[in-house]
């Protein structure tokens, strides 16, 4: 992991992914923590960074198809239509 990398990842851990509980983030994900490596707290931090990380991408990829592959500041909400692009975009290149 790169200083870079490693900031982002200690920026996460500060904006809180989990910010309303572990648990409703889990539930809506239909993954279970018992039983799993997402009982350790560190494990769940990782993870947490790895979402945001994906959300990140999947989110600038959608401005980027909504403003001719510009990322500028957005006056109209994106269509769904962007955002699931955007997810195959990123699920491409993961």
């Amino acid at each position: 992991m790169t200083d870079s990398e490693y900031m982002e990842f200690i920026l996460c851990r500060q904006t809180r992914f989990f910010s309303k509980g572990i648990n409703p983030v889990l539930q809506w994900l239909k993954i279970k923590r018992d039983g799993t490596d997402l009982k350790f707290r560190k494990v769940l931090e990782a993870f947490g960074y790895v979402m945001r990380y994906i959300l990140q991408r999947i989110i600038l990829q959608a401005v980027k198809l909504e403003n001719n592959g510009k990322l500028v500041p957005m006056k109209k909400p994106i269509s769904l239509e962007s955002y699931q692009e955007a997810s195959q975009i990123v699920n491409d290149d993961i």
